[in-house]
């Protein structure tokens, strides 16, 4: 018998688990009674999110980036075709994300905030590590209140990190939650993020009121296969994943 070499051995149980983990997480979308789809056409996001009154997120708004690349939303449906949630993901290729993308405001408008900063935000805290590489930003995720509960908290953030992994090769991937989504379970029981750090403090654009804190949500490459290795025992929503099975079996072969 031809033994694989232990990195291709590694790589191919990757690329299996990302295939299985998006079929999956397509059913278990579709036994709620919903319809996934992956859309590339920005205005349709912008409408939707517009006509429920949610955050009008300029990082996902194609009259202020060209989105025609590198970025894509996700658009759930009833069984009647309305839109019921989204997420949205972008991809950057930097060498410092924090800099290059936050730091420089390009991560709500490309040509930055003309507000001088003082105005609307404090300076950024830097998080402990660098992120470089391919970074998946995601963002844009509003699910309507008759439809909360079922899951989708859950399943389209794992959902579009496996896209971005597969697709993008990405070696991070970030987003940004207030201080009172921080300090909840949500960004690490629901998102699957492993951590969140504090950001800044400020209003972020399209918004007003007092200043209120920022956070960071990172996890590396590594991090993100580890999540999807936890998916199947989630304490609200597992999604079985039978080829992790199989291929530790494999690997046990070896």
């Amino acid at each position: 018998m031809t033994l694989v070499a232990t990195s291709d051995f590694i790589d191919l149980q990757r690329e299996l688990l990302l295939q299985q983990s998006i079929d999956r997480l397509s059913e278990e979308i579709a036994v709620r009674g919903f319809n996934i789809a992956v859309d590339d056409d920005f205005h349709g996001l912008r409408r939707y999110l517009r006509a429920v009154g949610a955050y009008d997120n300029p990082s996902f708004d194609p009259d202020e980036h060209d989105l025609s690349s590198n970025a894509f939303w996700l658009r759930v449906e009833d069984s009647r075709g309305k839109i019921v949630a989204s997420h949205a993901e972008r991809i950057y290729q930097c060498q410092d994300f924090v800099s290059d993308v936050i730091e420089s405001d390009r991560v709500w408008f490309d040509r930055g905030v003309s507000t001088p900063r003082r105005e609307w935000r404090t300076e950024v805290t830097r998080p402990p590590v660098k992120i470089s590489g391919k970074v998946g930003f995601a963002g844009g995720m509003f699910i309507q209140p008759d439809h909360r509960g079922a899951g989708l908290s859950v399943f389209l953030p794992y959902f579009s990190r496996s896209l971005c992994m597969r697709n993008y090769a990405t070696d991070w991937h970030t987003g940004l939650v207030r201080q009172n989504i921080a300090a909840s379970p949500v960004p690490t029981g629901y998102y699957g993020f492993p951590r969140t750090t504090h950001l800044f403090d400020g209003t972020i654009p399209r918004t007003s009121g007092e200043f209120k804190d920022l956070h960071l949500c990172w996890m590396t490459r590594e991090e993100g296969f580890a999540r999807l290795h936890e998916l199947p025992s989630h304490p609200r929503y597992p999604v079985a994943l039978p080829i992790l099975s199989i291929t530790v079996a494999l690997s046990e072969d070896f």
